[in-house]
């Protein structure tokens, strides 16, 4: 009985896995990260390092409330944030900055990769880029 829910169960992830299409965050994300969803959901799973990823902010996991904000932040501002991004200023960026916890000269970091950011209209690339340029600039975001 107790094999039988634990089959239905991992039936069950991996099949919501594919729905959302990443494994998400924890050892697995670091170890596999996208090129095996099934390995990295079946690795976060038996190794629980996922929850702790999430409180402490480790093994590639983001706050999941800051990244809706940003989404919803860069859909909302899109046109306004492609302009200012390219000039490297505006009140766009600032708050911008403000949600990836940034200080307010960010900007200029978002022009220098203005052509990387901006390369799809995609609002999830265009902040799954965002975070990477924050993440890769220490002295500038937290």
């Amino acid at each position: 009985m107790k094999l039988l829910a634990i089959l239905l169960m991992s039936a069950f992830s991996f099949a919501h896995a594919a729905e959302i299409g990443t494994a998400g965050c924890g050892l697995g994300n670091v170890v596999f990260g996208t090129e095996s969803q099934v390995l990295a959901a079946t690795t976060n799973g038996s190794s629980y390092t996922q929850l702790f990823g999430i409180t402490s902010g480790t093994s590639n996991c983001v706050d999941s409330q800051m990244s809706a904000q940003l989404n919803n932040f860069v859909e909302s501002n899109k046109i306004a944030l492609a302009k200012e991004a390219a000039r490297g200023e505006g009140e766009t960026l600032a708050g911008l900055a403000q949600i990836v916890g940034c200080k307010a000269d960010f900007g200029t970091q978002i022009k220098s990769h203005y052509q990387q950011i901006f390369s799809n209209d995609s609002t999830k690339e265009i902040s799954t880029k965002i975070m990477q340029v924050a993440q890769n600039n220490p002295g500038t975001c937290s």
